[in-house]
C-alpha cells in the first residue's frame, strides 16, 4: 500500500489492526492479532527478502511486547548503516494496544 507520510502509515496500520482485532472478537478461541509494519521510503535498496524478514522482526516485537498489537518502523536505507545487514528504525514503540475482552 502506498502512503504519503509516517503519520498516515501509523494511522493505516491501527486501522487494520482495529478491523482484525474486530473479527477475531468473535471468533470462540482466544486468538489475538499481533502486526509488524514497515514503512519502506521511496527509492530504497533493500531487496523484498530483507523487507519481510525486517516486517517479521517487527511483528516478533509486537508478540514479545505483549501481544495483540501492531509495531511500525521506518526502514532505514543502507547508505545510512554501518554494515550491510538491514534495520528497522523504530518509527514507535507501539501504535496501538488493544485490550483483549
Amino acid at each position: 500500500m502506498f502512503v504519503s507520510s509516517s503519520d498516515e502509515a501509523q494511522e493505516l496500520a491501527a486501522s487494520l489492526h482495529r478491523r482484525f482485532s474486530s473479527v477475531l472478537a468473535k471468533s470462540p478461541y482466544a486468538v489475538t492479532c499481533s502486526m509488524g509494519a514497515l514503512i519502506v521510503p521511496a527509492r530504497n535498496r533493500h531487496t523484498c527478502d530483507e523487507l519481510m524478514r525486517l516486517a517479521d522482526r517487527l511483528m516478533d516485537g509486537a508478540k514479545h511486547n505483549g501481544k495483540n498489537q501492531a509495531v511500525i518502523a521506518t526502514a532505514i536505507p543502507h547508505k545510512h548503516l554501518s554494515h550491510n545487514a538491514p534495520h528497522p528504525q523504530r518509527a514507535a514503540v507501539s501504535i496501538g494496544r488493544i485490550a483483549e475482552a
